[in-house]
């Protein structure tokens, strides 16, 4: 089994003194999510800001994967100030098949940090 888990807080850019005028990528992110509607996936609001999250679970590793992470990449090169984790767990993955991997969002670099958490 595969799971797949993320979360996006959305940001235009990660300058302190900009506003965090997001609106004008919603619509860009939102085409993205257009082309891969199976997966269900919405940009939401609260509190006057924007956020995306999902979870995913599929038998083996696969298109989805592709398809997901390749999402939370073009996420960061549209607004670039976005942040967030994206977590994989491969029960099939020989050398990993006990930790979930995680990659992080920040300042529009997807940036494999190697976190490894043991399921046990």
């Amino acid at each position: 089994m595969v799971e797949i888990h993320c979360f996006i807080t959305l940001r235009a850019d990660y300058s302190p003194y900009s506003d965090n005028d997001v609106e004008m990528t919603v619509p860009v992110i939102q085409k993205f999510i257009d082309n891969i509607p199976r997966y269900g996936i919405e940009i939401k609001a609260k509190n006057g800001e924007y956020y995306i999250e999902f979870s995913h679970f599929t038998n083996h590793l696969g298109s989805d994967f592709k398809d997901l992470f390749g999402f939370f990449e073009n996420v960061g090169k549209i607004a670039s100030g976005s942040y967030g984790l994206f977590y994989l767990h491969d029960d099939e993955d020989k050398t990993e098949d006990n930790a979930f991997r995680v990659w992080r969002l920040a300042k529009e670099l997807c940036i494999n940090n190697q976190y490894k958490s043991s399921c046990k």
